[in-house]
């Protein structure tokens, strides 16, 4: 799969993205730390939230393998998230130079 086939009600993606810009983390009310990042691939890009513990091992640049991620529409604009059995393979051997 890739980014340009996502619709906003796909589940299961199951692809490698590149981690293109993450935002600062943030707490939230109830103590949930999120983060946001644009993530794309050679057809195109879409937001992905990373939580918690997530937050803290994704970097500008690295590529992560989705697996069982799911599709959302948030205010207008299509996102990525994991859900509870969803998970990343992380290749942080990749640099923003790759």
């Amino acid at each position: 799969m890739k980014i340009d086939e996502l619709t906003p009600r796909t589940g299961r993606i199951s692809m490698p993205v590149k981690i293109l810009s993450l935002e600062e983390p943030r707490a939230m009310d109830n103590g949930t730390v999120i983060c946001e990042g644009l993530v794309g691939d050679e057809t195109g890009t879409v937001i992905m939230s990373f939580w918690n513990d997530e937050c803290e091992t994704v970097k500008d640049g690295m590529t992560i393998s989705l697996k069982d991620a799911r599709a959302n529409l948030v205010r207008g604009h299509m996102r990525i998230s994991l859900g509870t059995v969803s998970y990343t393979h992380l290749r942080a051997h990749e640099t923003e130079a790759d």
